[in-house]
């Protein structure tokens, strides 16, 4: 309990929203998301190929994969479905955001995109 103004006040925790398991894949790519935002922001929200690119990097994953831009694709629009990825537009082609944060329902929610949205979803983890 905490004091506002002299009151208590009972701070209440983070209400999270119960998320459905996720594929080894479905994991990747929404960690991948959350990464990328951190580390190049300046090629964030990323492409299907980046997104191939990063779910099969080689550095600093564990397991390895070999996914395909089929596979990929499929699990961005699973996760899109979970509302845990965002799709934006406005250049040549289709790019892909988290939407972990504004999923969890954390005060700073957005994954960084001041695009048009539609549909969304996203996961850190293995």
């Amino acid at each position: 309990m905490r004091k506002l103004g002299g009151n208590p006040v009972r701070c209440q925790p983070p209400v999270l929203m119960s998320l459905p398991a996720l594929s080894l894949l479905e994991t990747r790519v929404l960690g991948v998301l959350v990464e990328k935002q951190h580390t190049v922001p300046d090629t964030y929200p990323l492409t299907l190929n980046a997104l191939v690119a990063g779910c099969n990097q080689k550095t600093s994953r564990d397991p390895i994969l070999d996914a395909t831009e089929d596979e990929v694709q499929g699990a961005i629009d699973r996760l899109k479905a979970l509302s845990l990825v965002v799709e934006s537009s406005g250049g040549r082609v289709m790019r892909y955001a988290h939407n972990v944060a504004a999923r969890a329902g954390s005060p700073d929610a957005g994954g960084g995109v001041a695009h048009d949205h539609h549909a969304a979803g996203t996961a850190n983890g293995r």
